[in-house]
């Protein structure tokens, strides 16, 4: 399916490395990466019990890293990455994290990316677009899904933080020295009850040892259902 759709369309808008050439390459699965666990990047405390593990909020403390407070993961997995491409090692590294080991989440993105690395998102929800930095992905992407966007007039924005994200990552490939594409889908709660049940490509592109852009393929729809309190109803019933 992700192959045919590559096929009509440079899905990963790079014409040296389009979708349907990585798709195509001899690929090599990376079993070892396949994993889920509870996150939960918010921007206020974490409560107590819960099994989701970050939260993105500019906090210190005993149990804080950077201005970044954590939650304890209640389960841990533990890897290995034996037949990964060296090349590739970064992308291995974080998708264990955010597959396995929630505990060390953020702490994966700044060892992992460079600094001045992009994630790019498509379609035109309020978080499409491209986000180029670490602290941009952190305060304009990741933060925002759990805040929603700030317009107000009652709607109910944002993600449950109580009920965390579990991410699943279903696949992993190798598509050659520089390319890795994780296959995943997320299962989370909006602050509206929409439940929050969507699929991904990640195609992850790495430079000089570390990932310098993640270009993000979901069910934008959902997004803006569930995170930003939105409804797709047809065009006839529009006044």
């Amino acid at each position: 399916m992700l192959a045919s759709a590559a096929s009509s369309k440079n899905l990963c808008n790079d014409d040296e490395h389009p979708i349907e050439e990585i798709i195509r390459l001899p690929t090599a699965k990376c079993r070892s990466c396949t994993a889920a666990t509870r996150m939960n990047w918010s921007t206020t405390a974490p409560s107590s019990g819960s099994t989701s593990s970050i939260a993105l909020s500019r906090r210190t403390g005993p149990h804080s890293k950077g201005g970044i407070h954590q939650r304890r993961n209640h389960h841990e997995k533990s890897f290995t990455m034996a037949g990964t491409n060296t090349g590739t090692s970064a992308a291995h590294k974080w998708l264990h994290a955010v597959g396995g080991n929630a505990d060390t989440v953020w702490d994966s993105f700044v060892q992992n990316f460079h600094s001045d690395a992009t994630w790019t998102l498509i379609g035109e929800t309020p978080v499409s677009k491209t986000h180029r930095g670490l602290d941009a992905i952190r305060d304009n992407f990741l933060t925002v899904c759990w805040t929603g966007d700030g317009r107000g007039n009652g709607s109910v924005q944002g993600l449950d933080q109580d009920h965390g994200v579990k991410i699943t990552i279903h696949e992993v490939l190798e598509a050659g020295p520089d390319r890795v594409v994780a296959i995943c889908e997320s299962n989370g709660m909006g602050n509206n009850g929409v439940p929050y049940t969507n699929s991904y490509c990640w195609v992850i592109s790495i430079s000089d040892g570390k990932i310098s852009a993640v270009h993000e393929y979901c069910d934008t729809a959902l997004i803006e259902k569930a995170m930003f309190d939105k409804r797709v109803v047809p065009a006839e019933e529009v006044k």
